[in-house]
């Protein structure tokens, strides 16, 4: 049923570790992957994918032939449509495996937010009366909203999160996301 399973059963150490290493490569990617989507418009439209690919697993176990021809013909330009779509989240994902190759991990509690600077901030900007939304990304995924904005690659402080809230600064908008 398998001829690659015959290889490998008589191929010896060399041929386990050869399917090793292809797992192992295969898993790495499928988690970059799923770990450059999440929180992005992307995630849903996967879900949705997936959906209508276990449809076409399911009509072929109950015999539906007419639901699997038409999933089957439209499927190819659906591929191609959301290559299109999600090309700016393919090239993150890409540029995410290759960052991911090349860093060096940080110790665990590296990254860490100073809330007492966002907490100074805000009592300084709501003396001056200066409205300000600040947001601190946890669970929900809020890449969508940080494309559309200016990244600041800077430590977090009470005097930057004032300075971006004055109205003569070019940074201001009103929202920042932490």
């Amino acid at each position: 049923m398998f001829p690659e399973l015959d290889g490998l059963m008589s191929g010896g150490p060399t041929a386990w570790l050869k399917a090793l290493v292809e797992i192992l490569l295969l898993a790495y990617l499928l988690y970059g992957l799923l770990h450059s989507i999440r929180g992005t418009r992307a995630a849903p439209v996967l879900v949705g994918v997936l959906m209508v690919t276990a449809l076409y697993v399911f009509a072929g176990f109950l015999g539906l032939a007419t639901i699997r021809s038409v999933i089957g013909s439209v499927a190819p330009y659906t591929a191609i449509a959301l290559i299109i779509i999600f090309q700016a989240e393919i090239r993150r994902a890409l540029r995410y495996l290759a960052l991911e190759f090349v860093r060096k991990k940080r110790p665990s509690g590296a990254i860490h937010y100073e809330y007492e600077d966002v907490i100074f901030s805000s009592t300084q900007l709501s003396q001056s009366k200066v409205g300000a939304l600040i947001v601190i990304e946890r669970e929900t995924g809020l890449r969508t909203f940080i494309q559309s904005g200016v990244a600041l690659d800077a430590r977090l402080s009470s005097d930057l999160l004032v300075s971006v809230f004055q109205r003569t600064s070019p940074l201001h908008d009103g929202a920042v996301i932490i």
